[in-house]
């Protein structure tokens, strides 16, 4: 099992309290240049310094993005938080039917062998 950090997931919720805000607005209010909203909003992995800003300005925890590595289907879920025009909500949700479906799939799968 492997843990890494989910880069999409922390532009989209950056990209989502942003909102119609300018890149300066929000840099300022963060503690940062511009172009570190910019780069984080594009996908760019950020120093733990500057992901501890980030995080206590979405009031989360740092842990919330990491990811451990522990199926096929994590990619999936790596995909569905990047969507732009998805929600976090509806990406959790769509992850959940995955899960179930996955898992059903290994308890059919056993069961046969068995």
């Amino acid at each position: 099992m492997k843990e890494r950090f989910d880069i999409a997931r922390l532009a989209q919720d950056v990209r989502h309290k942003r909102g119609e805000r300018g890149l300066r607005e929000v840099a300022d209010e963060i503690g940062v240049a511009f172009k570190t909203v910019q780069r984080i909003e594009a996908g760019y992995l950020p120093h733990v310094d500057t992901l501890t800003l980030f995080t206590a300005w979405l009031n989360k925890n740092a842990a919330d993005y990491f990811i451990v590595d522990d199926s096929d289907h994590s990619q999936v879920a790596v995909q569905l938080r990047a969507m732009k025009k998805m929600s976090t909500e509806t990406a959790a949700a769509f992850m959940d039917v995955i899960r179930a479906i996955y898992s059903d799939i290994l308890t059919t799968s056993e069961e046969e062998t068995a």
